[in-house]
């Protein structure tokens, strides 16, 4: 079926960026937009609740790993406002009662190699207008993330079958799909930052990006990238003017020249971004004077603002480093600053060091 406009928001899913391409199940295509509002409302770790510190809805986040890198199984509580009388009026124009089934389902990254898991679990009417699921995962089905993702679909066939979404299993509506970490995933790879792709040449706002720097970005069409500075954060543009560059950075294979171009390509934006936001966090700690003196050496940090977190991120990094202050008092050395800026970028943006030698490989064959 193709999309149709459902009485719901359309929702931000940080981990299905802009440009995706369209989804297909067997003879029917379909390209369903994110519309259920689905919470992730209670986090168990190894039986304990986690639930403030482990669910980053920002970014569709949860982390059992906030326990430790020896966390053994987690249970998810997902919970969403019931939408029937939505879909069936968008999709149906109410005109008949279809029953309508919701899941959630769990799988592994299908870039990563070796995973199987993929399951599911259907939500149930826990009363006051709203649906939960109950979803249980041991560490040991993990290899690094899985996505969870909540469906609407129909539950029955229709009689005879014709219209819309006619037969059982058809999809209706989709949520944003979050992410279940099994260890810390940092970096523009794994979502640390929100992102959206954009043509520099002609920025229109969208879904994730909101206009921000647009003057810049038209005078700096063959720029890669560009890291937009928000009071909620910093938003990472992906520039895909050139049809080239958008297909590699959009590829999904893992061999290959584009595979390889690909790795190369994101791991020169990430070591990028890291260094200009790490920059910025500097400069916005600096104290009111623009400088620190040597009779009043503090520094404005703010725990409640994005900056801190990115320098707690890159102390935790950097072993040569014991808190946030010595790693601003080392920014602040002239004699440092462009060494130790280059050492955060390919320390925490790399995705593969051996990614160059890989795409030489390939092409020289």
């Amino acid at each position: 079926m193709t999309d149709v406009e459902l009485d719901l928001p359309v929702l931000l899913d940080p981990n299905r960026p802009l440009g995706t391409k369209k989804v297909f199940v067997p003879y029917r295509p379909f390209a369903l937009v994110p519309r259920l509002p689905i919470e992730v409302v209670n986090v168990e770790v190894d039986g304990q609740d986690v639930t403030e510190d482990a669910v980053d809805a920002t970014r569709c986040r949860v982390r059992p790993h906030v326990l430790g890198a020896g966390w053994g199984e987690v249970v998810l509580v997902v919970r969403m406002a019931d939408p029937t009388g939505a879909i069936v009026h968008a999709c149906f124009a109410g005109r008949v009662k279809v029953p309508i089934a919701y899941f959630v389902r769990i799988e592994c990254d299908k870039q990563q190699q070796g995973t199987r898991l993929r399951r599911g679990a259907r939500f149930v009417r826990d009363g006051a207008g709203t649906l939960s699921a109950t979803v249980r995962i041991a560490r040991r089905d993990m290899r690094l993330n899985l996505s969870l993702v909540a469906f609407a679909v129909r539950a029955d066939d229709a009689k005879p079958k014709f219209g819309v979404a006619s037969r059982r299993g058809a999809r209706l509506a989709m949520s944003p799909s979050w992410i279940v970490e099994e260890i810390e995933s940092e970096g523009l790879a794994g979502g640390a930052f929100d992102f959206a792709y954009v043509d520099f040449a002609d920025p229109q706002p969208g879904p994730g990006y909101a206009g921000e720097d647009a003057v810049h970005l038209r005078a700096s069409v063959g720029a890669l990238s560009h890291v937009a500075f928000r009071a909620q954060g910093p938003l990472v543009l992906l520039n895909v003017h050139r049809r080239e560059v958008r297909d590699v950075l959009l590829s999904k294979g893992t061999r290959g020249v584009r595979a390889r171009l690909r790795d190369v390509l994101l791991g020169e934006i990430a070591t990028h971004v890291w260094r200009t936001i790490v920059a910025e966090a500097y400069f916005f700690c600096r104290p009111e004077s623009g400088q620190p003196t040597d009779d009043d050496f503090e520094w404005g940090i703010d725990v409640d603002h994005w900056s801190f977190a990115v320098l707690e991120h890159v102390v935790r990094k950097l072993s040569a480093l014991s808190d946030v202050e010595e790693l601003l008092c080392s920014l602040h050395d002239d004699a440092r600053r462009a060494g130790l800026l280059l050492e955060i970028g390919e320390t925490l943006g790399r995705i593969g060091s051996d990614a160059p030698l890989k795409l030489l490989r390939e092409v020289e064959g």
